[in-house]
């Protein structure tokens, strides 16, 4: 379900939600399985998040990204939401892995001329097993500034 919509000429809203199923090849299994998280939780897919066990040979896994974009006027723009960021132009982020769970994320754009200027704050979940604590991921932040 892919939902976009916009309040005025300031909000946009767009979120996605996908609740998906897969079966992958042994040696992908074996590579999601090494990087699980503590918790009993059997695997991490690839730039998908935590799945669980469907049936004997299949994973579970859901999939939900969104944000809200506030642009008050042509020279800032504010947006909140759940995640992936690109950097860059071309098909590759420039200092992001494709690879990167989604993760919550506040930005802030500003456009002087011709010069964009983008800050990004974001929250990650370390999720190693020696770094678990009563049952929680431990929380990592990070700020980039471009």
């Amino acid at each position: 379900m892919h939902l976009q919509g916009g309040l005025g000429d300031h909000i946009n809203i767009s979120a996605v939600v996908y609740e998906s199923q897969g079966r992958f090849a042994q040696y992908f299994n074996a590579y999601a399985e090494s990087i699980r998280p503590d918790g009993g939780n059997p695997a991490i897919i690839p730039s998908i998040g935590i799945a669980k066990e469907f049936r004997t040979d299949s994973y579970d896994y859901p999939i939900e990204t969104g944000y809200v974009s506030y642009t008050p006027n042509k020279f800032f723009n504010l947006q909140f939401g759940h995640g992936k960021q690109f950097l860059g132009d071309g098909y590759r982020s420039l200092l992001l892995s494709d690879n990167a769970i989604p993760y919550p994320y506040l930005q802030l754009n500003i456009t002087v001329w011709k010069l964009k200027y983008t800050n990004t704050w974001m929250s990650l979940r370390d999720v190693r097993p020696e770094v678990t604590a009563d049952g929680s991921f431990r929380a990592k932040y990070m700020a980039i500034i471009i």
